[in-house]
Order: structure tokens, then sequence, then C-alpha cells
């Protein structure tokens, strides 16, 4: 599922793309539900408790500093 027109990085992401994601969630429990555009350190969680089973983030994690860290901090903020 795509948050954002698609086109280029860094765009705010779509009203409603949490109830998006959930009423899908809730018409195919058992659908891979991947999400991408505007996913990063303060919106990651909010896709996962909304349903998402999958993340495709490149922004969070090839921007600035190491890619490992970006991506353990990603997956840490999905635990908290």
């Amino acid at each position: 599922m795509l948050t954002v027109i698609p086109g280029r990085a860094g765009q705010n992401m779509e009203d409603g793309w949490e109830d998006r994601i959930a009423k899908l969630r809730e018409e195919c429990p058992s659908c891979t539900i991947e999400v991408d555009g505007g996913m990063n350190l303060k919106t990651i969680s909010r896709a996962v408790l909304a349903g998402a089973s999958r993340i495709s983030s490149a922004s969070a994690v090839f921007d600035g500093g190491d890619i490992a860290q970006n991506i353990q901090k990603l997956t840490d903020a999905t635990t908290d």
C-alpha cells in the first residue's frame, strides 16, 4: 500500500493512510500488507499497529548515518 502520491521522495503522507491499512487488514487478516511512502521513525509503529506486516523505506534507511544502525532503529521502533 502506498501512502503518498507516486513520484518523489519526501512527500507528505495522504490523509487516512492508517485507516486504509486497518480496513485492508480487517478484510484480509491473512494478507501480507506492505507499506511504502513516508515510513520513518515517527510513522513505522503507526503502520504496524494499523496492520502492516512489511515496511519499505528508502530515505529512513539510506539518508545519513549508518545503514545497519538505521535499520535497527526502525526495527526497534516497531517493538516499543
